[in-house]
């Protein structure tokens, strides 16, 4: 090393610890340069990061409130009745309307931290009853309607049928029941015997129309009922026909060129009814000179 560093070095050190500086000999030398100054330290290294400290626990979640139950649905209404059966030949009757149930009241369920919510059900609706059915009428006659012929009917006391195709009631089509010249009854009519229940009574009616200008032998139109203790109308028991004050009403003179109606009313006990439909003469001198006519239609025995 070279001896002015090594003593400039040592003198350094020497003047730092406060001792004698040191010398090669008693000859002053003159003051040495100055040394260069040192290097500056190298900068320290950064310190570590701290550690962060440890998360905080989440809480724990609220549990949920319990949903609140639905509601009891409602019952459905009552079914209606069905209405009355209707009259002959009539609708039936319409039944009424059963009225809805009232529907229970849900319940009400308590939420966590609300209420839950409340159902209410809905009262059901009844339906109607059907209507009852229409009352059927069974007519015991035969061919009553005279539509298109006259059979199932007989001629009795010399009258005369016809079958009458441009007049009726309520549709074209009746029979003509003609008490003749020389017939020699005041009852000319056409017959019908038909076995019916004799623990049931019965009633008959029928339609009848009588033209103007005709004999004035022509007393009335009738509707004559005879019934029997058997069946095949053998064994008379009585028979029914209008009475005296009920024979002006159907006579010719009040009862011209329009349809009317005959009703005629059989007690239980027959087995067996004959219907008459009657072109009444008089019992007037002459009567059988001269002919009488009566149409019929809608003739119809019914049991009660």
């Amino acid at each position: 090393m070279d001896r002015t560093v090594c003593i400039l070095a040592l003198c350094a050190s020497a003047a730092a610890c406060a001792i004698p500086a040191c010398g090669g000999d008693d000859t002053t030398d003159s003051p040495g340069a100055g040394g260069s100054g040192g290097d500056a330290g190298a900068a320290g290294s950064a310190g570590s990061p701290g550690a962060g400290g440890v998360p905080g626990a989440g809480g724990v979640p609220g549990a949920g409130g319990v949903p609140g139950a639905g509601g009891v649905p409602g019952t459905g209404g009552v079914e209606g009745e069905g209405g009355a059966g209707g009259v002959p030949d009539g609708d039936g009757g319409t039944g009424a309307v059963g009225d809805g149930g009232t529907g229970a009241v849900g319940g009400t369920g308590e939420g966590g931290t609300g209420e839950g919510g409340t159902f209410t059900g809905e009262g059901g609706t009844g339906e109607g009853g059907q209507g009852g059915a229409p009352v059927v009428v069974l007519n015991l006659i035969t061919n009553g309607g005279f539509d298109s012929t006259i059979g199932s009917w007989s001629e009795n006391a010399g009258a005369v049928l016809d079958f009458e195709g441009s007049d009726g009631s309520p549709a074209a089509g009746s029979l003509s029941v003609t008490n003749p010249v020389g017939s020699g009854s005041q009852f000319s009519s056409a017959v019908q015997c038909v076995d019916v229940d004799d623990a049931a009574s019965h009633t008959v009616t029928a339609e009848f129309f009588m033209a103007s200008g005709q004999s004035t032998f022509l007393q009335y139109a009738q509707l004559r009922v005879r019934y029997f203790s058997d069946t095949g109308c053998v064994t008379p028991i009585a028979f029914v026909a209008e009475t005296s004050a009920n024979r002006a009403a159907y006579s010719l003179a009040i009862n011209q060129d329009a349809w009317r109606g005959l009703t005629a009313a059989v007690p239980s006990g027959a087995s067996s009814i004959q219907v008459q439909l009657v072109a009444r003469k008089s019992n007037a001198a002459g009567f059988d000179t001269e002919p009488a006519t009566v149409l019929f239609d809608s003739v119809s025995l019914t049991e009660d």
